[in-house]
């Protein structure tokens, strides 16, 4: 009798009619779907449309399977109350647990994501492998007890396998249905196309499209810039909601500004007169080159300031170039797309290889709130594709920025300390450009509290002052006055009114990791050193290095740092224009990594003048001199601003005034020791008081000054110091033939002079 009881009451639950018969082969079947779609996906990373269609069904379904819990927990209540067993009452129970834990983790995890919840996430994979093997376990046991306690009869087995069939077959149907539609959804989801033609385009060189800029794709086509753009969707998400605040307050972002637009008018005039150089090193114009539009001119620049743009074909094709809202200049895809850098002439002028995101997660380019929802879930559901997309090793470290900014950054950043990976101060060019900052808003921080700040600092505050970029300005200023220039005034601590006060300032480059200062619009930027002495009273005795009424700087009474620009006739460009397509020649007004310029002054103080002094020294920068962005003003491309000046950093000394011999010698004796002997200086060379000259193929500016020394070592013919300072140039340099013939009349000196004097040798005049 027990056994029928158990069988009339097993098959009364078996056989039930309405929602908990259908849920039980449905939930089944969705049960199959997530551990099979789980654990495939678990082993993953890379994923195909399949899988994330796949993945999707994951997601997705598992807002129904509460249907499966809910419908083990009403049959186990009745089960058990028939089995009786402690043993399967537990197993029971513990898989409906088991089972309501992994639904109530996947719909956490729908919504926040696995970054930063990987113990909860771990949790959910095991623990929902854990259910499905306890479900299985738990139809096995039901079913081997219907079984067992059947009659052995032949009726009876058959009745058995049958029903069993049953709801095997319902099941395997169902999950295969289910994973047919995920495949026909992967097979129906179709990406915006890759490449597309540009009717009508210019072409300026044979090889690539983008020329002059250096700038590669990986078919050497045009791109469709769908591929590139809507990088507020990295932001809205709410994945990288601070690195995307950040970006779009940086010149990385804002690159094609009213200050950008004032060149590309000034240069496009040029081009249409033929005076685009189409090659620097050969300083000549192409005479089969159609100069009449002069728009495709602007690929030069485009490169790095409307990469997008310049991808999609659309530079050259109108008249005025995108504005960073339409192409977002730099967008977030694809500087995180660029795939190699420097392949063509080792860096600068976009000297770069990008290539579209492949795969990207379904309904990427949809603009349905729902669509985009699930785009987002996917990511957040799987990140490792993403991570593997649109990160590599490589976007942390200096040959990464070597595309656009080789000539006066990278370069000289590679020939610094601060290249070299066993010195205590080595660091990329990220490590200050894009410093770690905490933030509770992206989930790139979620493992440490940090992210790469985004706002790309450098020193130009004109861009965030054009559109009131109050935090960029904050963060900018915060940046520059970071104690890698330093000012160190050698001055006396009393003088003699009536007479010269002779003083020294000396500006230390000491942590920026390459020349100061530097940059792409380096003939625009200025940085000085400014001196103003104050008597008692505070009223103006004496200064150096103002600006006038205008905010104009005066380059012939100032010794400004930046680079000079000459054309190929030794003519010196204009320093308000940035015409950087017609340079030949760059002579500098730099400071080296870990040097220092001194630079001495003669201050006449006045015989009536009340004491003590106060000398103020301030060395002071701005991006954009003056008289550019006046020009720009009066273009029309902008509102006339005034130039932002940053004083980088603030010395003030006060001297005494006495007639004292004994204490105005004491002072001078002081200031001639420290002169030559510098204390606290000893990590940093000496610049040697020269304008620097640089020209365009790049001669290493330590073995100029090593040149330099040598020449005026010559001229006082102490001609075995100077051959001894040759010795430390470089073999490549010393191919030069200018250095090959100092050298060799240095030799020849050397031996003469032993033989015959110095009154004998002629003057060297070759460099």
């Amino acid at each position: 009798m027990g056994d029928r009881r158990l069988l009339r009451e097993l098959g009364r639950v078996q056989s039930g009619r309405g929602f908990e018969s259908a849920a039980f082969w449905i939930g089944l079947a969705l049960t199959g779907l997530l551990t099979l779609s789980g654990a495939y996906l678990f082993f993953v990373e890379d994923l195909t449309h399949l899988d994330m269609s796949l993945l999707l069904a994951h997601i997705l379904g598992g807002f129904p399977f509460v249907v499966p819990v809910v419908m083990l927990a009403k049959r186990h209540v009745r089960y058990a109350s028939i089995m009786r067993s402690t043993p399967f009452g537990v197993l029971g129970w513990v898989t409906v647990a088991f089972m309501a834990f992994a639904l109530g983790t996947g719909v956490w995890l729908t919504f926040y994501g696995v970054t930063g919840q990987y113990p909860l996430w771990l949790g959910h994979v095991v623990i929902s492998l854990a259910s499905a093997v306890g479900l299985a376990v738990y139809i096995g046991w039901v079913l081997r007890a219907f079984k067992i306690h059947l009659p052995a009869t032949e009726r009876a087995m058959r009745f058995f396998w049958r029903t069993t069939r049953s709801l095997g077959g319902k099941v395997a149907v169902l999950l295969s249905f289910l994973i047919c539609v995920c495949g026909a959804v992967a097979w129906a989801y179709v990406e915006p196309p890759v490449d597309i033609e540009v009717p009508d385009y210019v072409y300026t060189g044979d090889e690539s499209p983008f020329f002059p800029s250096r700038a590669t794709t990986m078919n050497d086509g045009f791109y469709n810039p769908e591929l590139f753009l809507d990088s507020d969707g990295c932001g809205n998400a709410g994945c990288h909601e601070a690195t995307t605040r950040q970006w779009k307050d940086s010149v990385h972002y804002r690159t094609p500004t009213p200050v950008f637009a004032a060149v590309q008018s000034l240069f496009m005039e040029e081009a249409r007169k033929g005076e685009f150089l189409m090659d620097r090193k050969l300083l000549q114009v192409e005479t089969e080159r159609d100069v009449h539009g002069g728009e495709e001119s602007f690929r030069f620049c485009a490169g790095c300031h409307t990469p997008v743009a310049l991808m999609a074909g659309e530079i050259g094709i109108g008249t005025e170039l995108p504005s960073f809202e339409e192409r977002e200049a730099a967008s977030c895809i694809f500087c995180h797309r660029i795939q190699a850098t420097g392949e063509i002439g080792g860096g600068g002028g976009g000297d770069y290889r990008v290539s579209p995101p492949p795969n990207r997660y379904l309904f990427a380019f949809s603009d349905n709130d729902f669509a985009e929802w699930m785009n987002n879930t996917l990511i957040n559901a799987k990140p490792q594709h993403h991570k593997n997309m649109f990160m590599k090793p490589s976007y942390t470290e200096s040959e990464y920025c070597v595309g656009c900014h080789k000539r006066l950054q990278y370069s000289y950043w590679k020939d610094s300390v601060f290249a070299d990976e066993d010195h205590p101060e080595h660091a990329e060019c990220q490590d200050c450009h894009f410093p770690e900052t905490e933030v509770d808003d992206d989930v790139s921080a979620y493992e440490d509290g940090v992210v790469a700040n985004h706002r790309s600092f450098g020193a130009n505050l004109v861009t965030p002052t054009i559109y009131g970029l109050d935090e960029q300005i904050t963060q900018t200023l915060e940046f520059m006055r970071d104690d890698n220039q330093e000012l160190n005034v050698v001055i006396p601590t009393a003088a003699a009114a009536g007479e010269d006060l002779t003083i020294a300032v000396r500006v230390i480059n000491k942590g920026a990791g390459h020349i100061f200062p530097a940059g792409p619009e380096s003939d625009l930027l200025e940085a000085w050193t400014e001196v103003v002495v104050f008597d008692a009273n505070g009223d103006e005795v004496w200064a150096y290095g103002l600006l006038d009424e205008r905010g104009y700087l005066d380059h012939d009474e100032t010794y400004v740092y930046n680079v000079r620009p000459f054309d190929k006739d030794g003519n010196m460009l204009e320093l308000d224009r940035h015409r950087s397509w017609v340079f030949a020649e760059d002579r500098m007004h730099v400071i080296p990594v870990k040097t220092y310029d001194e630079h001495p002054f003669a201050i006449p103080i006045p015989a009536d003048v009340e004491g003590p002094l106060e000398v103020r020294v301030r060395l002071r920068f701005r991006k954009f001199n003056q008289e550019f962005l006046d020009f720009a003003a009066a273009a029309g491309f902008m509102e006339r601003i005034e130039a932002p000046v940053v004083d980088v950093h603030t010395r003030t000394r006060t001297v005494a005034l006495t007639s004292d011999a004994v204490e105005l010698e004491a002072a001078r004796a002081a200031v001639l020791h420290e002169v030559q002997n510098p204390t606290d200086l000893d990590e940093y060379a000496k610049k040697p008081r020269f304008d620097d000259y640089l020209i365009h193929y790049k001669l290493p500016l330590e073995d100029k000054m090593l040149m330099a020394d040598a020449s005026q070592l010559y001229a006082y013919e102490d001609y075995e110091e100077a051959l001894a300072l040759m010795g430390g140039i470089s073999d490549r340099t010393m191919e030069r033939a200018e250095f090959q013939r100092l050298r060799t009349e240095l030799e020849r000196a050397v031996s003469e002079q032993a033989t015959v004097g110095s009154e004998e040798i002629a003057p060297f005049d070759g460099y």
